[in-house]
């Protein structure tokens, strides 16, 4: 990176994947938010204690929306549009998308959680009452859904 100019969890995320391989992805130094900006390669840990391994995250619907005009006006009709439910809970396992959760969504959330299951915290300096979490909207204009991310004490299996 240049100057000053932060990269985004998204393409941080992306590049240390990218950097680490596709078949042996390393215990990731669990202040891995503290690179951003600084050191193009995060630190390993050859071994991990407990709090040091990758964790669950907890995934909360807190709000979805449905934009009733919009959808008029330039959707097609859609056989199986989105059917979260306000408060339903979902468990990644580390960064494995949770079993029944939408494709579309997890394709905007995976990106921060990876970086959270991986130890990284407190998102753009401080955007978060709680450091390690995250308020994510998954991608879709017609019917938005905000998603809370929590890091959980339990680590992924």
């Amino acid at each position: 990176m240049t100057g000053s100019k932060k990269s985004s969890p998204t393409a941080f995320a992306l590049n240390r994947i990218a950097d680490i391989g596709f078949l042996v992805i390393p215990l990731i130094n669990r202040r891995f938010s503290k690179l951003f900006g600084k050191s193009r390669k995060p630190q390993i840990f050859v071994s991990a204690t407990e709090e040091e391994c990758m964790k669950k995250i907890k995934i909360t619907v807190k709000k979805v929306a449905c934009y009733q005009d919009l959808i008029d006006q330039y959707e097609n009709p859609l056989e199986d549009a989105c059917d979260m439910k306000e408060g339903q809970v979902f468990i990644a396992n580390g960064w494995q998308k949770p079993q029944g959760f939408c494709d579309s969504a997890w394709e905007s959330l995976s990106p921060f959680v990876l970086a959270l299951a991986h130890g990284s915290e407190n998102f753009y300096d401080g955007w978060m009452k709680n450091k390690k979490s995250a308020m994510i909207s998954c991608n879709d204009g017609f019917r938005p859904v905000s998603f809370l991310l929590e890091t959980m004490k339990e680590g992924a299996e």
